[in-house]
């Protein structure tokens, strides 16, 4: 995994979504980054502030 991939993570994590890995149909690999709608966005950072879990 290289740096670049790292930084996606980490930036994908601090905004509540996730990066993941997979075959693509074309040959190699497939990277999906997924993160959350605005509403998500923001029931994720109350929690988060409020430190419920």
């Amino acid at each position: 995994m290289g740096l670049g991939l790292a930084i996606a993570r980490e930036i994908a994590i601090g905004h509540g979504g996730g990066i993941s890995v997979a075959d693509s149909p074309a040959g190699g690999a497939r990277f999906i980054i997924t993160l959350p709608t605005t509403n998500q966005q923001a029931a994720i950072r109350n929690r988060y502030l409020t430190g419920m879990q």
